[in-house]
């Protein structure tokens, strides 16, 4: 086929993302409360899946507000590529 390993282990990733089962889990326990166990999901951190990305995006937004705020003059230029200028 013509899909490589990386692709498709990438495409798995996101299935499972936040999945027990898939990706597996994170358990913490309190020292002082043995019976008090939480499981966190682990996440893809892929740039496909719509909820890390999303994450991702939340917190590079975040970060240039606290640069750009504390600037005088603020220029913000966005170019995509393909794309003709008017």
């Amino acid at each position: 086929s013509d899909i490589t390993f990386s692709a498709a282990y990438n495409v798995w990733k996101v299935m499972n993302c936040r999945e027990p089962n898939g990706l597996g889990y994170t358990t913490f326990a309190c020292p002082d409360h043995p019976d008090q166990i939480t499981h966190i999901p682990r996440s893809c951190k892929s740039r496909f899946c719509p909820v890390c990305a999303n994450l991702f995006i939340s917190r590079s937004a975040l970060q240039m507000i606290q640069v750009l705020t504390a600037l005088y003059y603020r220029k913000i230029m966005v170019h995509w590529s393909g794309a003709k200028p008017r």
